[in-house]
């Protein structure tokens, strides 16, 4: 099934992508505050390093998936219509 830049799921997976990308920023910025402040328990540091772990791999899961719909699709990535601007729902 070929996909178009104007397919739904174009945006929602880019979606994804962003908010993964946000919570794994997130959750490192917390892992280097607690290592910096050095008074934070084992347990504290297991709960982050196993939290920033997961959200890594949920980057890299949602990358594959749009690099997969991409291929699928035949789409041209230096296309303008691709460009998330021409997806993206305009902000009112």
């Amino acid at each position: 099934m070929v996909m178009s830049p104007a397919d739904p799921d174009w945006p929602k997976l880019l979606s994804d992508y962003e908010a993964a990308i946000a919570e794994f920023e997130a959750v490192s910025r917390a892992l280097t505050t607690t290592l910096n402040e050095r008074n934070a328990s084992e347990d504290d540091f297991r709960a982050l390093i196993l939290a920033e772990e997961r959200a890594r791999e949920t980057v890299v899961l949602a990358r594959m998936r749009l690099i997969n719909l991409w291929r699928e699709s035949g789409v041209d990535l230096e296309h303008r219509a691709f460009r998330r601007e021409a997806i993206a729902p305009k902000p009112r």
